[in-house]
């Protein structure tokens, strides 16, 4: 069963040293719209809910970015967010 489902998907999920880097492409977070900082909470707290995950950094296109929507993503984000 995948982790991720419907037409929204991260192109690619590592985690290093308790930080869970996920690489989500632009073309899929234009159809988002409004939700993005919504469905960014969401995919932090069930990633921190995983053992040895203590955040979630983003990342689009393979690219650091300072802000995604409203949300501040230049530093990993924990559920507690």
């Amino acid at each position: 069963k995948p982790l991720w489902s419907g037409e929204f998907a991260p192109q690619a999920v590592r985690t290093e040293e308790g930080t869970c880097y996920v690489n989500l492409l632009s073309e899929e977070l234009e159809a988002l719209e409004e939700d993005t900082d919504l469905v960014l909470r969401g995919i932090t707290a069930s990633l921190c809910s995983v053992e040895g995950v203590n955040g979630v950094q983003f990342l689009v296109d393979g690219e650091f970015q300072m802000t995604l929507g409203t949300t501040d993503i230049s530093g990993a984000l924990t559920a507690a967010e």
